[in-house]
């Protein structure tokens, strides 16, 4: 390979990142104010400047479904025995990867918690080269955060257990 076709391939790759991360961003952008979620405070007809923790997670929520009813209808097809193309085989598996990610190492959106990063991202025109200004923070969807919190039982205790026969407290 010579060395305007590396540097071309290099460019497009940074754009398309880019791309994936801006489209990430403008759908932040127009659906943090949305009705679904259910506000921890929210003054009625006032425009929401900082978002809680939760609220973020909320907003992931809705992210990760963006794109339930296209899922529901690729499954009705595959029910049917239909085989699927190659752009909606590629596009379910884009969703499985994201969601995934999601789960395991969570995804980073913007950082909603921080007034200067609502005002910006409100202001923000979607210009690709202005990505990297917004401050992002991994979040976790509910589903994992859930299952996080819930207390694991003692391992040490349970072995003890098997090996004595006797229950620990």
């Amino acid at each position: 390979m010579n060395k305007e076709a590396l540097i071309a391939k290099t460019k497009g790759d940074r754009i398309n990142a880019a791309m994936g991360k801006g489209q990430k961003l403008v759908w932040f952008r127009d659906n943090m104010d949305t009705d679904e979620i259910q506000y921890d405070k929210q003054v009625e007809n006032e425009v929401k400047k900082i978002w809680t923790k939760n609220e973020l997670v909320l907003l992931l929520d809705l992210y990760l479904d963006r794109h339930k009813e296209q899922l529901e209808e690729l499954q009705a097809k595959k029910d049917l025995g239909r085989l699927l193309s190659p752009k909606e085989a590629l596009f379910l598996e884009n969703v499985k990867t994201e969601r995934k990610e999601a789960e395991m190492a969570g995804l980073e959106v913007p950082d909603l918690t921080s007034t200067a990063m609502v005002k910006y991202l409100r202001t923000w025109d979607g210009d690709l080269n202005s990505v990297t200004d917004i401050k992002l923070v991994k979040v976790k969807p509910t589903s994992v955060l859930q299952n996080e919190t819930k207390p694991k039982e003692n391992d040490q205790n349970n072995d003890i257990s098997k090996i004595t026969g006797m229950t620990v407290e």
